[in-house]
C-alpha cells in the first residue's frame, strides 16, 4: 500500500465531504441480498457526525454508484498527480461532476 499526502483547498474539501455525505446517509439496501464472486466491492467512508460507511457491489456503467467510484478515484488520481507540497486542484470539470452528482443524490 502506498500512502501519499497532499493539501486541498477547504471549498474543493467541502465538496467531495458534501457528495459521499449525502451518499452515505441517502443509501439504500436491496430487499433481497444478491451475493456475487466476480465483482469488486467499493467502500465508501465520510466522518459526518461520527464515521459512516457506505458500500456497492460492481456498480452497473454509468448509474450514480458508478459515477461516485468514479469520482472516489479522480481523488486518487488528483493526489497521485500532485507534488508534495503543492494545493492540489480539481479541474472545473471534475467540480461539476461533483456538483451535479451530489444534486442528484438528494
Amino acid at each position: 500500500m502506498k500512502k501519499k499526502s497532499v493539501e486541498i483547498s477547504k471549498s474543493d474539501m467541502e465538496l467531495y465531504r458534501q457528495l459521499f455525505s449525502i451518499a452515505i446517509n441517502n443509501r439504500k439496501y436491496p430487499e433481497k441480498e444478491m451475493m456475487g464472486f466476480d465483482g469488486i466491492n467499493y467502500y465508501f467512508t465520510v466522518a459526518d457526525k461520527g464515521l459512516k460507511t457506505g458500500t456497492v457491489w460492481t456498480p452497473k456503467k454509468d448509474s450514480k454508484m458508478d459515477r461516485l467510484k468514479s469520482i472516489g478515484y479522480s481523488l486518487i488520481s488528483l493526489a497521485n498527480e500532485t507534488e508534495i507540497g503543492n494545493l492540489a486542484e480539481p479541474k472545473a470539470e471534475l467540480i461539476e461532476r461533483i456538483k451535479k452528482l451530489t444534486e442528484e443524490l438528494k
